[in-house]
């Protein structure tokens, strides 16, 4: 079962290995939860900008940050 903390160390170590779900943008499915952390890389620096339930509209997290 793969935890939020470890989602979160797999972005670390592989942050290009999701998918992007827009321009400069990626997802991370955690395969054990109803849950994608939304994520950038800018300059060797990860942002999260949401983590959304699957259940919530595809692109709620659009207008954050």
């Amino acid at each position: 079962m793969e935890s939020l903390e470890e989602g979160f160390a797999r972005i670390r170590h592989y942050p290009e290995a999701a998918p992007e779900v827009a321009r400069g943008v990626r997802g991370l499915v955690l395969p054990e939860f109803p849950y994608t952390v939304i994520y950038e890389v800018r300059d060797d620096i990860l942002r999260v900008l949401a983590i959304g339930h699957h259940r919530r509209r595809p692109f709620h997290w659009r207008g954050r940050g």
